[in-house]
């Protein structure tokens, strides 16, 4: 990654430089991801919810430094619809990530986690969204085209414009 985008970096820290309940973080202004230890071991065994979260916080970096997204917390104070919510932004992104288009087309989510290691909520979650693009495209080759999370992006950017 950081030969790819320069002002990214990620650093494996011991678990009592965190938060209890925190597991990984990004520094957006540094560009640094911070992982627990134990987190990283884990994704390094293949452990989904270390992989998950992994994949999550490079989404924040990727949202916020690569793709210019800003936070966008209660603007005007509105309620935030969930894909406006940067935590949604970033699970979604985690879930493209991991989960490739064409397994979601032609898998079921137990073939889905196993295939690519990830929890039944990941995989019901991308399952569920590639199958509702499907229906709106009406074709799957569309809908390969057309992954979940770049469909919410485009909502998102609209957004972003009033």
């Amino acid at each position: 990654m950081p030969d790819l985008y320069p002002g990214f970096s990620f650093s494996i820290e011991t678990d009592d430089f965190f938060d209890p309940r925190t597991h990984a973080f990004t520094d957006i202004p540094k560009g640094i991801v911070f992982i627990r230890d134990s987190v990283y071991d884990a994704a390094c065994q293949d452990e989904v919810l270390s992989r998950f979260t992994i994949a999550h916080e490079l989404g924040h970096f990727m949202l916020m430094r690569v793709f210019g997204k800003s936070i966008r917390l209660r603007p005007n104070g509105r309620i935030l619809e969930a894909y406006e919510d940067p935590e949604w932004q970033a699970s979604a992104f985690a879930g493209e990530l991991l989960i490739p288009a064409p397994l979601i087309l032609h898998d079921s989510v137990s073939q889905i986690m196993e295939a690519c290691k990830v929890s039944f909520a990941a995989a019901q979650t991308q399952h569920k969204a590639c199958r509702s693009l499907r229906k709106e495209s009406g074709t799957p080759n569309q809908a390969l085209s057309q992954p979940g999370f770049i469909q919410h992006h485009r909502r998102m950017s609209k957004l972003n414009k009033h």
